[in-house]
């Protein structure tokens, strides 16, 4: 499956060309109101008011395709109320997953530290933070084929990011995966590709490496510097040292520690 992005225009973006494939965790950053989340709404077809094509597989997304295009998606929105309005958190599941897996379920409530019993209660009776997680459990009890994660680590504590991390890798090889956040500690350890939009272009698209080491880039977008990246860059100004590439703060601890014998 491949998901193309050709010439779209419109107030906010002008002439965002890109695909998307299994095997490739995509992320996109830029300033606030860029467009980022406005190229996620345009795959899933909330926002038709752009030039340019959009494509799944070479078919053309459109009105009349948007349902079928759905069926291939899930979409986790800022807000998260749009996507639980059932009478309790069992039907809202039920409403995405068309075959429910018990013992999927189970697993993934205690990967993500949700009480089973939660189930019961309605949207209304649980917190932000269960909301994110009860969503996030949905996306990958869904099975669908492109995950659309607009601000994924909002309301989730470290050990949950974690999972989510373990999660995302796991299953990129079936999926087509991108996301919108300003976590970009998060992006590092998750992202093997990363866009980053100013000025309503493209201006970067290369892998996470390349663009989370450029910090006058990062500074301009008004983006930190994923904390790894930050050590790295004052290692090399300070002790002239020139760190590998790693997600993994331990590896570069020990990678210092051999280039100072």
């Amino acid at each position: 499956m491949v998901v193309e992005l050709n010439n779209i225009k419109n107030e906010i973006l002008n002439d965002i060309s890109f695909n998307l494939k299994e095997n490739e965790i995509t992320s996109i950053i830029g300033k606030n109101n860029s467009g980022k989340t406005l190229i996620l709404d345009m795959i899933y077809c909330l926002n038709f008011d752009y030039s340019g094509n959009i494509t799944i597989n070479e078919k053309k997304l459109d009105k009349e395709s948007k349902l079928n295009v759905r069926n291939d998606i899930f979409y986790l929105m800022n807000d998260l109320d749009k996507l639980l309005f059932n009478i309790n958190i069992r039907e809202d599941i039920k409403y995405v997953v068309d075959k429910l897996d018990e013992k999927k379920l189970e697993e993934l409530f205690k990967l993500f530290d949700l009480d089973i019993t939660i189930l019961d209660k309605s949207y209304l009776e649980i917190s932000n933070t269960e909301k994110k997680k009860v969503l996030l459990v949905i996306a990958f009890l869904s099975n669908k084929k492109i995950l659309l994660l607009d601000n994924p680590t909002l309301y989730l504590d470290y050990k949950s990011k974690q999972s989510l991390i373990k999660l995302l890798k796991r299953n990129k090889k079936e999926k087509i995966i991108l996301i919108v956040s300003m976590d970009t500690n998060f992006l590092l350890n998750v992202s093997n590709r990363v866009i980053v939009i100013n000025d309503k272009k493209i201006v970067l698209d290369d892998n996470k490496y390349k663009v989370f080491e450029n910090k006058s880039l990062l500074d301009k977008i008004c983006v930190k510097q994923p904390e790894i990246c930050n050590f790295k860059n004052k290692v090399k100004v300070e002790k002239n040292i020139n760190l590998s590439n790693s997600d993994n703060i331990n590896d570069l601890l020990k990678d210092v520690y051999r280039n100072a014998k």
